[in-house]
C-alpha cells in the first residue's frame, strides 16, 4: 500500500490551512488519483484529526507538533518548553513517512 504513494499534501492547526489541503485532496482525487495514492500529514492536535479523512477519505498521518503558545500561563510555559523536543519529534518522523512513502510530489 505504502509504495504506491503519489502524492503527500501537508499543513494544518488551523482550518485556514486544512481548507485548502483539503481542496488539493479532494482534486487530486477527482482527476483520477486513486485515493489509496494520497496522504495527508497534519498536527496531532489540529482540526485537521476531524475533517481531512471525512471529506476525502485520504489516510492521514497525525505528528507530536503543537504551536508556540502566547501566554505566560504555567501549562503553556511547558507546552512552549517541550516545543523543541515535539519538532526534532515531529520531523523525524515526517523524515521517516518521506522515506517509506517515496511521493512523486509534496505540496
Amino acid at each position: 500500500m505504502d509504495s504506491r504513494v503519489e502524492a503527500v499534501v501537508t499543513g494544518g492547526g488551523t482550518s485556514g490551512h486544512v481548507v485548502p489541503a483539503i481542496a488539493i485532496l479532494e482534486a487530486l482525487r477527482d482527476s483520477g488519483n486513486d485515493v489509496s495514492a494520497l496522504r495527508y500529514v497534519g498536527a496531532r492536535r489540529g482540526v485537521e484529526t476531524r475533517l481531512v479523512a471525512e471529506a476525502t477519505g485520504v489516510a492521514c498521518e497525525f505528528l507530536p507538533i503543537t504551536g508556540l503558545k502566547r501566554s505566560l500561563a504555567p501549562r503553556d510555559l511547558v507546552t512552549n518548553f517541550l516545543l523543541p523536543f515535539r519538532l526534532v519529534a515531529a520531523t523525524a518522523r515526517a523524515v521517516l513517512l518521506l522515506r517509506r512513502w517515496k511521493p512523486r510530489v509534496v505540496v
